[in-house]
């Protein structure tokens, strides 16, 4: 005759049972730990990737923190070195996911780019006497980014039109820009494949942008206004032109446009690196001065105050160039953001036109 479990036999399975679930909730919890780790870790890595990009897209990186959504955090330290700047980004996310990217990024000297009577020349942080770059080159020119190439106005069966000369070669002079009504100021897109230019259309002074691998140009004015002075934001999409003398403008990529200083004699607007910030010359208070624009706050800030004509901002990082005739001669000064440490580029030549390059 079969009898059943005793009550000890019973208590024995119950508890046998119980720990094979415990086992199995523990090794199924260890797996789903270890499953959001790994994601989470395969997301730090991401995140610190993007934001050393970030970094060194920067002219000048310095060592910040920050927060990405859902709880990842990053520490980036900025260590100069001889020749590099040695760059490592921190990422911290959930589940105690920790992940760490290190690079060295070689240091770049801006190279300032100006001209002296018709000569191009080149001058850096390093280099005690300017480099002349090419010669007989009119007012009206433009280097490209990676200082190899030069755009210059210069005639062409009884008009203006934009040609393209290699620096340092004896490449012969490419017809660039063959406009019918002719063209002028030439300005390269910060990724050097767009060129904007200003030329007539019905009348009035528009912007064209030709682009260098289509050869081909468009009119992005197009509209009755006078517009002209261009100017490329750090995208290479967005443009700022000065309209009708007084007024500067960002024309974005999609067609739209945003008045950023109105009718207030604004000309030659150059924008920061990061795009957070506008320089410009206006004679609003009487002389033509420099003057800074935050375009976060829209917080306008007079940086010279002086009888001469300073004119042609650029900026580049936190330092400023322009040129000034405020000693009786057209020389090129520079000075911080905030207008501090005014100094002389070139106190022993004429000099105009400043640019800047890599």
């Amino acid at each position: 005759m079969r009898r059943g479990f005793s009550l000890m036999e019973l208590l024995m399975g119950m508890a046998l049972l119980a720990l094979i679930l415990v086992t199995a909730l523990g090794v199924l919890q260890w797996a789903l730990v270890g499953s959001a780790r790994q994601q989470s870790q395969t997301r730090a890595a991401f995140l610190a990737q993007q934001q050393m990009e970030v970094l060194c897209a920067m002219d000048e990186p310095k060592s910040s923190q920050g927060t990405f959504e859902n709880g990842y955090g990053w520490k980036a330290e900025v260590k100069p070195a001889e020749d590099f700047l040695q760059i490592e980004v921190q990422v911290k996310g959930p589940v105690g996911a920790v992940f760490t990217l290190a690079s060295e990024r070689r240091k770049e000297l801006h190279q300032l780019v100006f001209r002296s009577q018709e000569k191009v020349l080149q001058t850096a942080e390093d280099v005690p006497e300017p480099v002349v770059l090419s010669e007989s080159i009119g007012s009206d020119f433009c280097v490209s980014p990676d200082g190899q190439q030069v755009a210059y106005v210069a005639p062409c069966e009884g008009r203006p039109q934009i040609f393209l000369r290699r620096l340092h070669s004896s490449e012969a002079t490419q017809l660039l820009v063959n406009h019918p009504e002719g063209a002028g100021e030439p300005r390269f897109s910060p990724d050097g494949a767009q060129l904007a230019f200003t030329s007539q259309a019905n009348g009035v002074s528009q912007v064209f942008v030709y682009t260098l691998a289509r050869r081909s140009f468009r009119n992005v004015s197009n509209n009755s206004h006078q517009e002209s002075s261009p100017g490329w934001f750090p995208d290479s999409q967005s443009l700022l032109v000065c309209r009708d003398g007084s007024s500067i403008v960002q024309r974005l990529a999609n067609g739209s446009e945003k008045v950023l200083v109105a009718e207030s004699e604004g000309w030659n607007a150059a924008p920061s690196t990061d795009g957070k910030t506008l320089v410009f010359m206006s004679s609003r208070d009487g002389n033509p001065e420099i003057y800074s624009l935050n375009l976060a706050s829209s917080k306008l800030t007079r940086l010279t105050e002086d009888p001469g004509y300073d004119t042609a901002p650029q900026l580049k990082g936190q330092r400023i160039v322009f040129q000034s005739n405020r000693d009786g001669v057209q020389r090129l000064y520079s000075m911080n953001l905030d207008g501090s440490e005014l100094s002389p580029v070139t106190p022993d030549q004429v000099a105009e036109d400043p640019q800047w390059t890599r």
